[in-house]
């Protein structure tokens, strides 16, 4: 997806190497046009704005290993030079040990993701989650005013200039028991110009677009799977920072009822549907 390559390129020289360590929060974001402004933040919670390049953003954030929010609002003009971009993002790093078993496993990781986003005429706005440097299904997620670029380049058809996302995103990533896992996230959030009616990208863009997914991202309790796929109930799940993953538990088996409860039961509701039959008559 285009918009991945685009926030990757913009964001290269604020990121870092992945420690097998400890964890580690890095918060970014940049305007892309001449005469932009970007900044970057080692540490759990951000909030800048800037005015430059004919744009004024508004930047928050605040992450940690199971929760992500972030905040991009930015609006004016941007000047003629084509497709230009602003882009925040959340980089969570982390290593990390999964006992409980032996050999190898598969972790699902299911992300309840719930925000707004939105954008004005030649504008678009769009957040996606990637891992480990490629994409999720949280990739499709995109705003388009009236006027963005067509042929499928930006937006999807009809065009939605507010869009509500409510949902998990499930992520399954193979690991080895008692072996350090080194796990990467990466939310982005971006709004820029899609250039006028007719992809005329020779003019001035004037415009805005919010994402809003400060709400959260909540990481709900890891799955832990097996070789063979059976869940592992009584696994754990421990960063080498000493935070503790929570882990879903094994579900308890369904309750099957005894022949005689089931005939006792029957017949209380037999019983409970004769007197509400006759009830009526009298």
């Amino acid at each position: 997806m285009k918009l991945v390559a685009i926030g990757v390129c913009v964001l290269a020289l604020s990121l870092v190497a992945a420690s097998s360590e400890a964890s580690s929060i890095t918060i970014s974001y940049n305007v892309g046009a001449p005469g932009g402004c970007g900044d970057s933040s080692s540490g759990p919670t951000y909030s800048n704005t800037c005015t430059a390049a004919g744009m004024t953003t508004t930047v928050k954030a605040d992450a940690s290993l199971d929760v992500l929010k972030l905040y991009l609002d930015s609006g004016g003009t941007y000047a003629v030079g084509g497709q230009q971009t602003t882009v925040a993002e959340i980089m969570v790093q982390d290593t990390l040990t999964v006992t409980g078993g032996t050999g190898g496993g598969t972790l699902i990781w299911n992300w309840g993701i719930d925000g707004q986003l939105s954008a004005s005429d030649q504008f678009y706005s769009s957040v996606f989650l990637e891992f480990n440097g490629g994409p999720t299904t949280a990739d499709n997620f995109i705003a388009c005013g009236d006027h963005v670029a067509f042929g499928g380049q930006f937006c999807n058809f009809p065009l939605s200039a507010n869009v509500s996302v409510a949902q998990t995103i499930p992520v399954s990533v193979p690991f080895v028991f008692g072996v350090p896992l080194n796990v990467d996230w990466r939310l982005f959030a971006v709004t820029g110009s899609g250039c006028g009616f007719g992809n005329n990208c020779n003019v001035s863009t004037s415009g805005s677009g919010t994402v809003d997914f400060f709400n959260t991202l909540q990481l709900a309790p890891l799955l832990v799977l097996d070789g063979n796929g059976a869940q592992v109930g009584n696994a754990s799940a421990l960063s080498t920072s000493g935070f503790s993953y929570a882990v879903a538990p094994t579900p308890a088996a369904d309750t099957v009822p005894e022949p005689a409860s089931l005939v006792l039961l029957a017949s209380g509701l037999s019983a409970a549907l004769a007197r509400r039959r006759f009830g009526k008559r009298t």
